[in-house]
């Protein structure tokens, strides 16, 4: 019932990209809706100034991207110390992302008497190893066995020569399905970025989302996307974590991901809510 301290966070929810944090935040919106509890969300590319006044005023659970929280504890706009709950989404991403070292500050800031917890859609050897470092004697919470595709996901897989081969053969599928939304996964932002490109000049209603893209772009590509006039997303992996759009019909394996769990992963952005989906994977002599 009391209300948070100045500058301070009870609850701290770490997640790897702006997308991610919105929606946890948006989501925690609507759990706490008529609860006094107040949430704030802090990502990079949005004014810190704004951001600063707001968390000085206290706040029950902050949800931020690690590199902009890092900036308001720089600037003592917050403090860590009365934070009892810290959470990492996707946590395997985080360290993908090289936030380690992030990570490793902020776990520093944080009281040692503290409940935390790690969340991810894959639980790679890096973080069972975090979570034995940094947790006492941590509890593993499995909802699916990893491995296991959603049951009305279609599955199949090309052979193909070469990268251009893989791209003439995703424009023939994409021409056969002029109808169907269709995300099609790359390695690289820079793959996904030129692939993007020649599917557009190609005629196809594409649009692209990756780390070097700014929020306002992954913004507009994913709202074209929602609402139909993107025909084909090209996206990476942790662009793609935060993308739900239930009308997914194709999902295409441009590049095979390295991580059988993270194929699962992508593939289960299709046949969301009872619905049918297709996951087509191309494979050549790289993959």
């Amino acid at each position: 019932g009391t209300k948070p301290d100045p500058k301070a966070a009870r609850a701290l929810i770490l997640a790897p990209t702006r997308e991610l944090v919105n929606q946890i935040a948006e989501s925690l919106l609507m759990f706490t809706r008529k609860t006094p509890l107040k949430i704030t969300s802090v990502v990079g590319g949005a004014s810190i100034n704004k951001q600063m006044q707001i968390v000085g005023r206290g706040v029950d659970i902050l949800v931020a991207t690690p590199g902009r929280l890092l900036d308001l504890c720089e600037r003592r706009a917050l403090t860590l110390t009365h934070t009892r709950f810290l959470v990492l989404d996707e946590a395997d991403q985080m360290l993908d992302l090289g936030f380690i070292h992030d990570l490793r500050k902020i776990v520093k800031m944080v009281p040692k008497r503290r409940q935390t917890m790690l969340f991810s859609a894959t639980m790679p050897a890096a973080i069972a190893d975090i979570a034995e470092n940094y947790m006492d004697n941590p509890a593993q919470v499995s909802v699916t066995p990893p491995g296991k595709a959603a049951d009305n996901v279609e599955q199949s897989v090309h052979f193909v020569q070469g990268r251009d081969h893989k791209a003439v053969l995703l424009k023939e599928l994409l021409r056969a399905n002029p109808d169907s939304l269709s995300l099609v996964f790359a390695k690289t932002k820079h793959g996904a970025e030129k692939l993007m490109t020649h599917l557009a000049h190609s005629g196809f209603k594409a649009a692209s989302i990756h780390g070097n893209k700014s929020q306002g772009q992954r913004d507009r590509a994913l709202k074209g996307f929602r609402d139909g006039e993107v025909r084909v997303l090209v996206a990476t992996d942790v662009a793609a974590r935060g993308i739900d759009v239930p009308g997914v019909s194709h999902v295409f394996n441009f590049d095979l991901p390295n991580v059988a769990e993270s194929y699962v992963h992508r593939i289960g952005r299709t046949a969301r809510a009872g619905r049918e989906g297709m996951a087509i994977a191309f494979c050549g002599p790289e993959d």
